[in-house]
């Protein structure tokens, strides 16, 4: 198999050479499952040795086949979580597949999303998959085809989040904070709160801040915190880059969430300040 690294670069042969400045680039990390981390970015950890796969877009999936397949390129993700394919020709209707690469497991046995954190026109860079599109165009760095896939141990169909307090007021969550938190369907026009259906759940969160919401079917939902005190919400949002609704940045209680068959949607994440 055709492989790329960040030492080597493809090499076309021929008179008429294709140029292959052209370079594509992202992340693999999985969601680790710990009930009692707080701070939600430890929850990650680098997918090292999965494998990168640059093949056609018509393909579904990864499949064990490319392992011997001249045509398709692979590079294998490194101890820090990253990948890059160095000199790739342009090409437009490719995409980026993933194996997980774990002893007997399987990809089968993950749920896998993969999402172009930067905006640059490729086909459905804004929705989940378990593939990313690519259009690389002459000179492009295309940066950011990130892939993310769940711990098989990790609960399926979940919305989770925490909320901290800001008590030395420099924007960072320094506790954790006993709140209750509405989940609601979204309706398909508007912004929170004009746009919320029906109150699916409420939960509260733990003394360490933490929150969660099960058993949730897939859809588009809209999580609101109450709380009794006087507060400030000083940020919030979905801290995981995937492609969930835009909230409304005047109305930081309300965070918009669409759940996909299979996910966790992690770090919902309130940061308040007590009045």
């Amino acid at each position: 198999m055709t492989s790329c690294s960040k030492e080597d670069s493809l090499v076309i042969n021929g008179p008429q050479s294709i140029p292959v400045n052209q370079d594509i680039s992202g992340t693999a990390r999985i969601l680790k499952f710990d009930p009692n981390i707080i701070r939600d970015s430890t929850k990650y950890m680098p997918l090292a040795g999965a494998i990168v796969y640059y093949a056609d877009s018509s393909y579904t999936e990864f499949d064990e086949n490319w392992i011997n397949d001249p045509d398709i390129l692979s590079v294998t993700v490194d101890s820090t979580g990253t990948y890059s394919f160095i000199g790739v020709p342009p090409a437009q209707g490719k995409a980026l597949f993933i194996d997980i690469n774990q002893d007997n497991l399987s990809n089968d046995d993950f749920f896998i999303y993969g999402v172009d954190t930067e905006l640059d026109g490729d086909m459905n860079e804004r929705n989940h998959n378990t593939k990313i599109h690519i259009d690389l165009e002459l000179d492009e760095k295309d940066l950011g085809n990130n892939f993310t896939v769940q711990d098989p141990i990790f609960p399926k169909l979940s919305i989770v989040g925490s909320i901290l307090v800001d008590a030395d007021l420099d924007g960072i969550g320094d506790y954790g904070y006993a709140g209750s938190f509405n989940l609601y369907k979204r309706l398909p026009n508007g912004v929170p709160p004009t746009n919320l259906g029906n109150q699916i759940k409420r939960v509260g969160s733990t003394e360490e801040g933490r929150y969660r919401f099960s058993d949730i079917e897939p859809g588009e939902y809209v999580i609101r915190l109450d709380l009794r005190n006087n507060f400030t919400i000083i940020s919030s949002g979905d801290d995981t880059p995937d492609p969930d609704g835009l909230g409304n940045p005047d109305m930081p209680r309300f965070i918009p969430v669409d759940l996909v068959p299979g996910e966790i949607d992690s770090d919902n994440n309130f940061i308040i300040r007590l009045n």
